[in-house]
Formats: C-alpha cells, sequence, structure tokens
C-alpha cells in the first residue's frame, strides 16, 4: 500500500539577488566592488500567506522556498516518501520587470524544484 503524506506550510524564505551596475541604492550596503546583493526573508506562516506586491526595478532573480510539515495521508504528487517529515522545495523566477506575490504562478519561472531535503526526526 502507497502511502502519502499531506505537507503543511510552515515556513516560506524568500531571496532577492540584485545585479549591481553603479552606485547601489540601498541604505547600509556601499560598495564600490559590489556585483551581486542578496537579500533573504524567513516567513513563518501561520495561515493563508498574504504577501504584498514586491517592485523590482533592478530585480534580476528571486528565489523562493517553501517547507513543508508532514501532517497526514494526502497525496502531494511527486513528493513520496515515508521517512520524510520535512520538505523543502524551491523555485527560481527570472524577474524582468515586476513580479506580484502571491500567485507562485510566472512565466519567467526558469528552474522549478531545486531541491528536495530530507529531515528525519530522532
Amino acid at each position: 500500500m502507497q502511502q502519502f503524506y499531506y505537507y503543511r506550510l510552515t515556513k516560506l524564505q524568500i531571496c532577492w539577488t540584485y545585479q549591481v551596475t553603479n552606485l547601489l541604492d540601498l541604505p547600509s550596503y556601499k560598495s564600490a566592488g559590489l556585483t551581486k546583493l542578496q537579500f533573504c526573508w524567513t516567513y513563518q506562516v501561520t495561515n493563508l500567506l498574504d504577501l504584498p506586491s514586491y517592485n523590482s526595478a533592478g530585480l534580476t532573480k528571486l528565489r523562493i522556498c517553501w517547507t513543508y510539515q508532514a501532517v497526514n495521508l494526502i497525496d502531494l504528487p511527486s513528493y513520496e516518501s515515508a521517512g520524510l517529515t520535512k520538505l523543502k522545495i524551491c523555485w527560481t523566477y527570472q524577474v524582468t520587470n515586476q513580479l506580484y506575490l502571491p500567485s507562485y504562478k510566472s512565466a519567467g519561472l526558469i528552474i522549478s524544484v531545486v531541491s528536495l531535503c530530507r529531515i528525519h526526526q530522532f
């Protein structure tokens, strides 16, 4: 009998990577030799995730990571594992102008599942 898990979203990490071409117009991040800058936020998710839209003039790539906690026996396709207690899924988006969250559907999606982490509880 195949066993399936339902994964409840517990944390969300969003990372922005900026391509720096000239002077970096962000407070506290000034460097003449800086070519890339990455910001990461980790959210504790309690219910529905309602993030505002993000204006991304100089944003070139966005990486979004979800961490799921296995709750019970419901099928999450393509992620089947009897011993899996946590699942981390990462998407990388190619951003051309503005990325609006939360839709998590983008024609600029360039990489789907980047990492599948098996974290066993002892």
